[in-house]
């Protein structure tokens, strides 16, 4: 798959999210890891990343779009599971806080 994306053109992140092993991807903080038994949680998750629901007149992420969801680990041959499940809830969750801290710190409210 990743070299798929390198003869797309694809952004770098994205082809180091489908690297086969020793997934990495840069941050404002530097490099993680992404550990083995997470691997599919994060491939889904990142592919998902244009199944966001925002509310309001100023578009507040809400939380993920679990069809759409669905519909991306169907599309990755990634089993739909109570584990998967489990580690995208934890994913949404801090990309959530984080969305909406980034959104307060960039209206210089400082949350």
């Amino acid at each position: 798959m990743a070299e798929a994306l390198e003869k797309m053109g694809a952004p770098a992140e994205v082809i180091d999210a489908w690297r086969p092993s020793d997934v990495r991807q840069d941050d404002a903080e530097g490099e993680f890891e992404v550990f083995e038994q997470n691997r599919e949680i994060f491939q889904v998750f990142m592919a998902a990343e244009t199944q966001w629901r925002y509310v309001g007149l100023e578009g507040v992420p809400a939380g993920l779009d679990y069809a759409g969801v669905q519909a991306s680990a169907a599309a990755l041959d990634v089993a739909w599971n109570r584990d998967l499940l489990t580690g995208l809830k934890v994913m949404e969750r801090a990309a959530v806080k984080a969305l909406i801290d980034a959104r307060g710190r960039s209206r210089g409210t400082g949350r």
